[in-house]
């Protein structure tokens, strides 16, 4: 299915795996490691909100890259501050 605009988070993924693995060929590679088999094109068209990553997907794409899952399903935790 494609989207007809970016469908989430997951768009700002592109400048973090830029800075953090490089390429979407070697992004591929390390999402492999995690028992999810991706081509590097669905890898790009999903950065750029033309393809929703499925839950398995993303959640591997978030560890190929050192993050938490839950960052990239919703917006960063707030710090750790009192509630008055």
């Amino acid at each position: 299915m494609v989207a007809q605009k970016p469908v989430g988070p997951q768009v700002r993924l592109r400048s973090i795996r830029r800075r953090l693995v490089g390429s979407a060929e070697k992004l591929a590679e390390l999402i492999a490691e995690h028992g999810v088999d991706v081509h590097p094109d669905h890898i790009r068209n999903c950065e750029l909100g033309r393809q929703r990553p499925s839950e398995r997907l993303i959640t591997a794409w978030a560890l190929a890259m050192g993050l938490d899952p839950l960052d990239v399903w919703a917006p960063a935790r707030a710090t750790d501050k009192a509630v008055a």
